[in-house]
């Protein structure tokens, strides 16, 4: 099973409307894709549907596919 840093699981969290140390839907969490994962934090910062965009920019500017 994938694991993130606990910086990412608060955000993650804290987007599916949790308090940021509610570990009640870790496990659902970590079932997601990486892009989901990616796509909540995302939106936690502000930068709605913008997951997509930002992972071409990445491919674009430094040749990594996320």
């Amino acid at each position: 099973m994938k694991t993130y840093p606990e910086s990412i699981m608060r955000k993650v969290r804290q987007c599916l409307e949790l308090d940021s140390t509610d570990i009640s839907r870790d496990k659902e969490i970590m079932q997601m894709s990486k892009n989901e994962v990616f796509e909540h934090c995302c939106a936690w910062e502000g930068l709605i549907n913008y997951g997509s965009t930002l992972r071409g920019w990445i491919k674009s500017i430094y040749g990594v596919e996320l």
